[in-house]
């Protein structure tokens, strides 16, 4: 990415606008709530199947973010319920 930092710039801030767009709904609608722990695993998926098809190796680092990811979406499927 090495002189593209403009190109990685905005394709975060669109991440974080999408991300937010797609939560708020759950703000005024609580059955909209139930589907952010669902939302939030794709990273998990994503991450799962790098290591399965793509033979990505799974460090250290990669567990203790699944164990972070996890525990979050516990923690959201009980606030929401």
């Amino acid at each position: 990415m090495k002189g593209h930092w403009w190109l990685a710039f905005w394709v975060g801030a669109a991440l974080a606008l999408s991300t937010s767009s797609c939560c708020q709904p759950s703000r005024w609608a609580p059955r909209s709530a139930w589907s952010r722990p669902a939302r939030e695993m794709s990273m998990m998926v994503g991450a799962l199947f790098g290591m399965l098809i793509l033979g990505e190796r799974v460090t250290a680092w990669r567990v203790v973010g699944c164990a972070i990811l996890i525990g979050g979406v516990v923690l959201l499927g009980s606030a929401s319920a």
